[in-house]
């Protein structure tokens, strides 16, 4: 049986990585709450978010889980220590969020849900899905507030987890990675390849 593969996200950055190791695959959107519940760590939130994903497509597009389905979904969370930083809600906070970055090292974690449609009834297939994290040690150069502002002036930072694009005019804060370069980009494909034989 021939899989069929799905990518629940809006993330342009993920359907560029996917497109690395698949020829072929369909784009849905989930629609799912992402706020962080009190005194939930960051390795749990981005759990959550992975496997919430992967069950909200179940719910929202049942008509798509056939056999031979393949659903991925994925959340990519900044932190350090137990602070989680999400996507700038204002000038204000973009800047906030860089200044904590700035001369000191911080985590990025992927986590991503495969969700494989198996053998059943077509209209109700069981469902069997595995989640696998990938975590990764940024280390940010000294930012002086000139520069935050300049980078703040542009449009990179408001839709990146920590206000930065590794992959843009962010990747000049970084002097060293220590882990997977596509997992701060928001989908580590070596470790997904793997998992899909592909």
């Amino acid at each position: 049986m021939e899989s069929i593969y799905y990518l629940g996200s809006q993330s342009p950055r993920r359907r560029t990585l996917l497109k690395l190791i698949l020829n072929d695959f369909n784009v849905i959107v989930p629609k799912f709450d992402e706020e962080v519940l009190e005194n939930e760590s960051p390795i749990n939130y981005v759990r959550r978010m992975s496997v919430g994903k992967s069950e909200a497509i179940a719910a929202q597009f049942v008509d798509h889980f056939k056999p031979g389905s393949i659903f991925i979904t994925a959340d990519t969370i900044v932190y350090k220590g137990a602070k989680i930083f999400g996507k700038p809600k204002s000038r204000e906070d973009g800047r906030a969020i860089l200044r904590e970055l700035s001369d000191d090292v911080h985590k990025v974690i992927t986590d991503v849900t495969i969700a494989h449609c198996v053998e059943g009834d077509p209209s109700n297939p069981l469902v069997s899905r595995e989640s696998f994290s990938v975590s990764t040690d940024v280390y940010f150069r000294k930012l002086s507030d000139e520069i935050i502002n300049s980078y703040l002036s542009t449009d990179e930072p408001w839709d990146k987890a920590g206000a930065y694009a590794v992959q843009g005019k962010g990747g000049c804060f970084i002097k060293k990675i220590d882990g997977s370069y596509h997992n701060v980009v928001g989908l580590p494909i070596a470790e997904l390849s793997e998992r899909l034989g592909s």
